[in-house]
């Protein structure tokens, strides 16, 4: 998980777009049992051949066995850093309230948490800005807690999924947050998410990314979690690829020097 890498270089706190400039082609990579990649290309080209006997993508089945096995408490999903929780959930809620009120003035009726584990994110920080909150997690053991843990007045569907399985109806959001949940995705999955997330907001509704990017500016794989953690470029390049407009982006503020740094994105 995100808390498993350590950061190297800072990154400074920025609260404005600045655009990517990288292509994925230059940017490499490293994973954590220490192989290194060219690029993107190739790393993807190793990790897809891999399957199960059942043919599907160990890159996905190794994610999910990883959660399944996974305490449902704070220290559980947050891979042990359950002290960073405070601070990520206040920053959180400042920034989708700057961004409701001055940036993009999206409604309070629905919104979905993808990957909501146990639902930490929607009873300390979507309860407060929305009626109904959607819970979608593939883990039953950490979806059993967040049905315990969010009001049950405030939850609408509750769906056991994958975000890569995740078809929204159309407008039918007022925001789909996901944090934390991105990393787990292909680069094709990635942008055929954002393009059906897209056709599923309401007017004036957005998406509210919240993921951990690399310092470095290039990646890095997680071979204990099956995860990817991301340059901002390739991030930025992911939403050009579907047709987002990434109207603002902020950095998390409080978070341990020794981690990779967290950016907030708001999209439409």
């Amino acid at each position: 998980f995100f808390g498993l890498f350590l950061r190297v270089p800072p990154f400074f706190v920025s609260a404005f777009i600045m655009p990517g400039t990288r292509k994925s082609s230059t940017i490499h990579g490293s994973s954590s049992d220490g192989a290194s990649y060219e690029n993107v290309d190739v790393m993807w080209a190793q990790e897809l051949s891999q399957k199960t006997e059942n043919n599907e993508l160990e890159w996905y089945t190794k994610a999910l066995d990883y959660w399944k096995s996974s305490e449902a408490s704070v220290n559980g999903v947050l891979g042990g850093f359950e002290d960073v929780s405070p601070g990520d959930l206040k920053e959180t809620l400042e920034f989708m309230r700057e961004a409701q009120r001055e940036i993009a003035p999206f409604g309070s009726a629905r919104c979905i948490d993808c990957g909501c584990g146990i639902g930490r994110v929607t009873a300390a920080v979507l309860v407060h800005l929305f009626d109904k909150i959607d819970l979608m997690e593939p883990c039953s053991n950490l979806m059993d807690k967040a049905k315990t843990d969010v009001p049950a007045g405030k939850i609408g569907e509750v769906r056991l999924e994958s975000l890569q399985n995740f078809h929204p109806e159309p407008k039918s959001y007022d925001c789909i947050f996901i944090q934390w949940a991105t990393l787990y995705l292909t680069d094709d999955d990635l942008i055929a998410c954002w393009k059906r997330c897209q056709a599923g907001l309401k007017e004036n509704g957005i998406i509210f990314l919240k993921e951990n990017v690399t310092s470095s500016g290039n990646f890095h794989i997680d071979k204990v979690d099956s995860s990817i953690t991301r340059a901002d470029a390739q991030y930025r390049q992911s939403f050009k690829a579907a047709g987002l407009q990434l109207l603002a982006v902020k950095d998390q503020v409080q978070w341990p020097a020794d981690l990779f740094p967290v950016k907030m994105y708001v999209l439409q």
